[in-house]
């Protein structure tokens, strides 16, 4: 089937309404609306006025039980143009597209609103390059799995089950083979761009997919799904990414252990939550949503966020291939907590660049370690709220704290610290508040000579603003 084929078009159906120029005024029986007249004379036996009344009645009742008919019965045809689908994004295009042969689902739980369920599955080769899974449409929703086999194949296996209330709106949608380019390929679940009927879930539909991968090396995996959310198993041990770029729309992201060379992760009203997540790249965004978990990066990793909490533990490990290492983490209107590690244990050197930011909430980044003799250029900023940063001593360079309408403090919290190269050398600890409190400048090192080889800079405004080292 083609990539815009569907059912054949019916012609709209118009419901018109009776001439409502003449005198008189509306009433609302049921469904139906009946013109009556502004004047009846006060003669009008009690008869009569009731054998209207029953007559009004039942006029609106067969309104009311014949509307029922064509909502229930005939609304397919009339509130439904479905000739239109999405286009795969990206580029691409459909192929196969009666894939849908729907069999019973094997007996499980069963989705709380929708009492019917269909499954089909599907095995596709894995394509040299990228293996795809795209969703859209007006009427669907739903959830992708992302499991793995110790089995060592060339083929992915999709099983998807429908959850629906109404067959007709099932059968509106689409299960296609969908490719981009030579090398590249997957499938893509479509119904209609539009919807207009009013009835909520009843004209829904909503998929499980499980995706279930082989054992080996998979070159990239790309989802781009609206309405979705993506679950991924512990795959770190059998799967190995090149490139994972997991996208989608109104739905979490929640991935366990995870490897790959490159990570973006993208979604909007859903959290982003990953218990470990290793990638020489990483690229997080949300929107409204919070991120969480445990990200682990070389020599880029963005964490970004609005109007919603961040708590995560950060390993910057840092690239001899890269001028600066770069960490971003921003959210807006929620707290931000971020332990950050910077650099291999071991090593030395390095230059990282670290940037924190919130607004009308709490900011707390902790560096937790740096290597000896790298070199640290760090911004913090919140509003409205307290804002601190903890620093290990193993840095150097230059401080300075502002804030506004509050305090601001550089707390030497190291002060006993024995020197980490082991030189027996003496740590310095050299401040100074101006502007009346609100600013404080200063610097700390082991050794002089290196009293300017980073920066730190918080700010805040309406609360305490400290810098810990």
């Amino acid at each position: 089937m083609s990539a815009t084929a569907s059912d054949a078009k019916t012609p709209k159906q118009h419901l018109l309404g009776a001439d409502t120029s003449l005198p008189g005024y509306a009433t609302q029986i049921g469904t139906a609306q009946v013109l009556l007249p502004l004047h009846v004379k006060r003669r009008e036996s009690i008869w009569r006025r009731h054998m209207l009344a029953f007559v009004l009645f039942g006029v609106a009742i067969l309104v009311v039980v014949g509307g029922r008919k064509f909502w229930h019965g005939q609304r397919d045809l009339s509130f439904y143009q479905m000739d239109e689908y999405p286009l795969p994004p990206t580029g691409g295009s459909f192929s196969d597209c009666d894939l849908a042969e729907w069999s019973t689902a094997i007996p499980g739980p069963r989705h709380p609103q929708y009492p019917h369920s269909d499954s089909v599955s599907l095995e596709v080769p894995l394509a040299p390059e990228t293996l795809m899974f795209f969703s859209h449409g007006a009427l669907s929703s739903g959830r992708l799995q992302v499991t793995s086999s110790s089995e060592i194949s060339d083929i992915a296996r999709f099983d998807i089950t429908v959850h629906y209330y109404n067959p007709y709106i099932r059968d509106k949608a689409r299960i296609c083979l969908v490719e981009r380019k030579e090398g590249e390929n997957g499938v893509g679940i479509y119904t209609p761009m539009h919807r207009h009927s009013p009835h909520g879930y009843r004209d829904r539909v909503h998929f499980e997919v499980v995706l279930t991968l082989p054992e080996g090396y998979l070159n990239r995996l790309e989802t781009d799904v609206s309405n979705f959310s993506h679950d991924l198993e512990s795959l770190a041990e059998i799967v190995d990414f090149g490139e994972i770029l997991l996208h989608g729309s109104n739905g979490m992201i929640n991935l366990k252990d995870l490897v790959a060379g490159s990570a973006s992760l993208r979604t909007s009203n859903g959290p982003i939550t990953a218990t470990h997540l290793v990638a020489s790249s990483v690229d997080v965004h949300s929107a409204n949503g919070p991120i969480t978990g445990n990200f682990t990066a070389v020599d880029r990793l963005d964490l970004v966020t609005s109007n919603g909490p961040v708590r995560v533990n950060v390993l910057l490990k840092g690239s001899d291939s890269k001028e600066v290492n770069k960490l971003n983490v921003r959210t807006s209107n929620s707290p931000l907590e971020a332990s950050i590690r910077l650099g291999e244990p071991s090593g030395s050197g390095g230059s990282f660049s670290v940037e924190t930011t919130t607004s009308n909430n709490r900011l707390a980044t902790k560096v937790v370690s740096t290597p000896l003799d790298a070199v640290l250029n760090l911004q913090a900023r919140t509003s409205n709220s307290p804002g601190q940063v903890a620093l290990p001593v193993t840095y150097e360079g230059d401080l300075e704290v502002y804030t506004s309408n509050s305090a601001v403090n550089i707390h030497p919290s190291n002060s006993g610290a024995e020197d980490p190269a082991g030189k027996g050398r003496k740590r310095v600890v050299q401040t100074a508040v101006i502007t009346r409190g609100r600013a404080a400048k200063g610097s700390v090192y082991w050794d002089e000579a290196n009293k300017h080889r980073g920066k730190v800079v918080l700010r805040s405004s309406n609360g305490p603003a400290t810098i810990y080292v």
